[in-house]
């Protein structure tokens, strides 16, 4: 079981079906461009490719 099955399970068990899993994913894979943008010296570059 991963965290965000967990999480989810944990916060709504009665309804597991309502809970915004698909819009979770989408922001962690968000979430970690922008960490290895940063971490390649592209955070603040207002040149980069568009996320999407």
């Amino acid at each position: 079981m991963n965290y965000f099955s967990k999480l989810k399970r944990i916060t709504s068990n009665v309804f597991p079906h309502l809970g915004p899993y698909r819009e979770l994913l989408w922001v962690a894979r968000i979430w970690r461009a922008l960490k290895l943008l940063k971490c390649n010296g592209f955070g603040h570059d207002p040149r980069v490719v568009l996320l999407g």
